[in-house]
């Protein structure tokens, strides 16, 4: 039996903002296992000035990885919920503290949050949820994470595309 080793706090300690540019390439990589699922994919071994810091966040994404691929069988959630986030705010923070793309960085942030809001996982037992109980998580997603009307509308669309048996309900909220 293979007991896995589980990392301590201090390894979290090289998510800083002086090696950020590696943070985000590795969470970029990170995604791109988690999406794969394939655990062979193997982080590659970028050369970088701040080597044992860097090995302590390859060490931690491997290791949040390996209890993902075991424990949680569809991971389109967490990606989104989880990684996809991390990602936006490392590409922000290393967008601020270059020079040349500061002036860029809340754009991005903010058209990176809206991109991430658009494509929002739906998940399939939307269909079977009861109208009473679809209709009060229909408004609290429109009040409260759809704010913004284009937004709003083409999570709308999205919906009506998938359960067009419940049109009446998503174009009264969402429209």
């Amino acid at each position: 039996m293979v007991r896995t080793q589980y990392p301590s706090f201090e390894i979290l300690d090289g998510f800083s903002s002086n090696n950020q540019d590696y943070v985000l390439h590795k969470l970029k990589h990170f995604k791109i296992r988690m999406c794969n699922n394939n655990s062979t994919v193997k982080a590659d071994n970028k050369h970088h000035e701040y080597l044992s810091t860097t090995n302590k966040i390859t060490l931690s994404l491997d290791y949040v990885y390996e209890m993902f691929e075991k424990n949680v069988p569809d991971q389109t959630y967490l990606t989104w919920a989880l990684v996809d986030p991390l990602i936006i705010y490392w590409s922000t923070l290393t967008r601020m503290t270059s020079p040349e793309r500061t002036g860029d960085a809340v754009t991005f942030f903010l058209s990176s949050i809206y991109g991430w809001l658009d494509v929002l996982p739906i998940p399939s037992s939307f269909a079977r949820i009861d109208e009473e109980s679809l209709r009060k998580d229909l408004l609290y997603l429109a009040k409260n994470i759809f704010t913004i009307q284009s937004l709003r509308r083409k999570f709308g669309t999205r919906l009506l595309d998938i359960y067009k048996g419940k049109s009446h309900l998503i174009c009264k909220i969402f429209y």
